[in-house]
């Protein structure tokens, strides 16, 4: 994913997969970081809100 997302910085679905990815790895500021990436590719006003409330339920989970 992270070859991707070199090759095509503006992939959102590559954004969103490597958060879930670093999200499962414990890596919570590296998710944070691609969430509010994919939530600013949306191409819909329905993606962007989707992926900006899962960045906020992010947000509300305790640090490691």
């Amino acid at each position: 994913m992270q070859q991707e997302i070199a090759r095509n910085p503006n992939f959102l679905e590559a954004q969103a997969w490597l958060a879930q990815a670093y999200l499962a790895l414990g890596d919570l500021p590296e998710a944070r970081r691609h969430l509010q990436r994919a939530a600013e590719l949306g191409d819909t006003p329905a993606d962007r809100s989707l992926y900006a409330a899962k960045l906020a339920r992010l947000s509300k989970a305790p640090a490691p």
